[in-house]
């Protein structure tokens, strides 16, 4: 089983690198096959992380949102893989909003055993290990337990949204509730 300790080094390591380059604003832009922008922020990122990740363990192949994706005949028959969105929010970084991410996570057998989620301008930190429960940690402070909890059915919710990538799906399921932001 794999530690999430090397996880969370490896991304605020990563997070580090992004960060400079978002304060220096020169990234360089290119276009995905699908339209979508993709940065050398973005790659840069994705060769560190997965450079890190096969150091860690060689055995466990990656999947990779910057990296050529293994044909399914391949990839079928993966039980454990890492996933990595090494700057998962590339408009946000383009627009400068703060609100990008660096995500890692580790499936086997078609769960998500381990996960890492850090907004590196932001300085938060989150992660999660099958049996450990998830956590949270600003800047460097104290970790903190998160827990879910089943909404107060009298209140009205609090919905978390992307901002640049709304969902139709989303708000026609919202319209059965009442939503107080």
């Amino acid at each position: 089983m794999v530690a999430v300790e090397p996880i969370t080094r490896i991304a605020l390591r990563s997070g580090e690198m992004i960060r400079q380059r978002y304060a220096a604003q020169n990234a360089r832009v290119a276009r995905k096959p699908d339209g979508s922008a993709v940065t050398d922020v973005d790659c840069l990122a994705d060769r560190w992380i997965r450079d890190d990740l096969k150091v860690l363990d060689p055995s466990i192949p990656i999947l990779s949102e910057e990296s050529d994706i293994p044909d399914y005949t391949v990839r079928k028959d993966w039980r454990c893989f890492w996933m990595v969105d090494p700057l998962d929010g590339t408009r946000e970084f383009l627009n400068r909003t703060d609100e990008f991410t660096i995500n890692i996570a580790l499936i086997q057998d078609a769960e998500p055993i381990l996960g890492v989620i850090y907004a590196p301008v932001l300085r938060i930190l989150y992660f999660a290990q099958h049996g450990k429960g998830a956590w949270k940690q600003p800047d460097g402070g104290p970790t903190e337990r998160l827990c879910s909890r089943f909404p107060d059915p009298t209140q009205a919710l609090t919905v978390v949204e992307s901002r640049s990538n709304p969902s139709p799906a989303l708000e026609r399921f919202l319209l059965a509730y009442r939503i107080k932001d």
